[in-house]
């Protein structure tokens, strides 16, 4: 099996330098030339984003921590045998969390970069 994956990997090597000499010598943002939209227009986009978010960010965060409750008191109050159970949905808890809170995070990036590009 590790083999295998050696073989993946070197096989994506020799591919990524077959194929870099496909690349454009040019800066690509060179040649764009943003259009920033009125003043109306980007005020109503920011107002239903930011609320939209708000809302996706509130009720994520509130079904995080029903979730983690409920979880905890399952792994409280079940057997010693049946705790390894619960253990694993906890494995799928802590992975569905961080990937929620970390796409918070890319979000709230990108939202810095946007607001950056248009002033």
């Amino acid at each position: 099996m590790r083999l295998k994956g050696i073989k993946i990997l070197i096989l994506l090597l020799v591919f990524i330098f077959l194929f870099q000499t496909m690349v454009l010598a040019t800066n690509p943002f060179d040649q764009i030339n943003p259009v920033a939209p009125d003043a109306g227009t980007l005020t109503e986009m920011n107002s239903f984003r930011n609320k939209l978010y708000t809302i996706f960010q509130i009720v994520g965060t509130g079904l995080a921590v029903i979730g983690l409750i409920i979880l905890g008191i399952k792994y409280v109050y079940s057997a010693p045998n049946e705790r390894a159970d619960v253990k694993k949905y906890a494995i799928v808890y802590v992975v569905g969390a961080v990937l929620f809170f970390g796409a918070i995070g890319i979000v709230e990036l990108l939202k810095g970069f946007g607001l950056e590009l248009f002033q």
